[in-house]
C-alpha cells in the first residue's frame, strides 16, 4: 500500500501528458489530411509505434537523465521524478494511436 502513490503518480502524469498531446495532434492531423503536416505526424507516429516501450524509456533515460542531468535517473526526488515516466509511456503508444484513429 505504501507504493501505490509512487505507482499512480507516474501513470496519472503519463495519462495527462498523453491526452494533452494526442488530442491536439489528432485533430490537427485530421484537419490537414494528406498535407505535409499530416504526413510528418503520421511518420513520427509510425516510428514511435514501431519502437518497443523499453527502448523509448531507455533512450529517454540515457539522453535526458544521464546525458543532461536535468532529471533524476533513479528514485523519487519529488515531482521532477515524474517527468520521464510521463514522457515515455505516451510517446510509445497513446500518442501514436490518436492521429491514426482519427483517420478511420
Amino acid at each position: 500500500m505504501k507504493a501505490r502513490p509512487f505507482t499512480a503518480a507516474p501513470a496519472g502524469s503519463g495519462l495527462v501528458f498523453a491526452l494533452a498531446v494526442a488530442i491536439p495532434l489528432g485533430a490537427w492531423s485530421a484537419v490537414r489530411a494528406e498535407r505535409l503536416a499530416d504526413r510528418m505526424i503520421l511518420g513520427i507516429c509510425l516510428v514511435f509505434q514501431s519502437a518497443p516501450n523499453f527502448w523509448v524509456a531507455l533512450l529517454l533515460l540515457t539522453v535526458v537523465a544521464v546525458g543532461t542531468g536535468l532529471f533524476p535517473a533513479v528514485g523519487y526526488v519529488g515531482p521532477v521524478s515524474l517527468v520521464l515516466p510521463a514522457l515515455a509511456a505516451p510517446m510509445a503508444r497513446v500518442t501514436a494511436n490518436a492521429p491514426l484513429s482519427t483517420k478511420t
